[in-house]
């Protein structure tokens, strides 16, 4: 049970190693748009509490001042199940009646944070349940 928990572990410590180099690429090549990016970038914003006084639009902002971030989908929606009780889901299905029949809509809830006092929440809508997810 040890070796399985510790393989878990550094599997775990693979993926984040490997999604630092991927922001950290990302930020390499961040052009900003914003007045706020611009100064983000030139360093003249090194706190994120600065930052959050003025409306961010770039996610590089956020990626740049806080560092490491962790993400996790919440548990919105639910499937159908026998007998009344349902599985919960990572994504929620709605339709809307149309003349040529029902059109379903998904989406699903994100929270992030850097696990030391910055939180935040994503909300993403698609009409397939993949691409929810990467609107957040």
């Amino acid at each position: 049970m040890e070796t399985k928990n510790k393989q878990l572990t550094e599997r775990e410590e693979r993926i984040l190693e490997r999604e630092k180099e991927e922001t950290a690429k990302n930020l390499e090549g961040w052009i900003p748009k914003t007045k706020l990016g611009k100064a983000v970038k030139e360093g003249k914003i090194k706190d994120i509490d600065e930052a959050l006084k003025h409306k961010i639009l770039e996610t590089e902002i956020v990626d740049k001042l806080l560092g490491n971030l962790s993400s996790d989908l919440l548990q919105i929606g639910q499937a159908k199940g026998k007998f009344g009780g349902g599985k919960r889901r990572a994504w929620r299905q709605t339709q809307r009646k149309t003349e040529e029949g029902n059109i379903p809509t998904f989406s699903s809830m994100v929270v992030i944070g850097n696990q030391n006092g910055y939180v935040g929440l994503g909300y993403g809508k698609a009409k397939k349940h993949f691409l929810q997810e990467k609107k957040q």
